[in-house]
């Protein structure tokens, strides 16, 4: 198991995601969100592959999928060989721009997502 984390806080999150990943039932959940004291944790699983974004509860969940997305799509664009480093810089680049609060982006990001979606079931 490989574990690729950034943080741009402090605080027990790693873990605390670690021991949510223990409890997870991959065959059943593929996209959710826990919320404890401050903070909520967003899971999407894919090919086996578990993404989690832990976020202020104010942090419209729909951003967060949108998060996981990309780096669902990063990870699967990269090699075995430089997967770890490439996925670090996607990680520290999209927390980055999260945090920045590139709110306008982030509803055009979402508005092509959902585009697509509605494409496929059309």
């Amino acid at each position: 198991r490989t574990t690729i984390e950034h943080a741009s806080r402090g605080g027990t999150y790693g873990a605390d995601a670690h021991r949510l990943m223990q409890k997870l039932d991959p065959a059943r959940e593929k996209r959710v969100s826990y919320e404890t004291d401050n903070v909520v944790f967003h899971v999407q699983i894919a090919a086996r592959v578990i993404y989690v974004a832990v976020s202020d509860p104010e942090f419209k969940r729909v951003h967060a999928f949108t998060f996981l997305n990309t780096c669902r799509d990063a990870y699967a664009s990269t090699d075995g060989a430089h997967r770890h480093e490439e996925l670090t810089e996607v990680l520290k680049r999209e927390i980055d721009q999260y945090n920045a609060g590139n709110g306008n982006e982030l509803q055009a990001r979402q508005k092509e997502l959902e585009e697509a979606q509605a494409r496929q079931l059309a």
